[in-house]
């Protein structure tokens, strides 16, 4: 049996998933930023 309440929760987690998701793209989408900016020093740090 399928309940009001029960719908009403699976579109709250739905809801807060999706978030989690655009949270969870803009992390990975920020990685690689940040691996970019950090390799260059490494790279001078070596030679030197």
């Amino acid at each position: 049996m399928i309940h009001g309440p029960s719908l009403a929760i699976g579109a709250g987690i739905a809801s807060v998933s999706l978030i989690l998701v655009f949270l969870a793209s803009d992390v990975i989408s920020n990685e690689p930023e940040l691996v970019l900016e950090t390799t260059p020093k490494i790279d001078k740090v070596g030679p030197t």
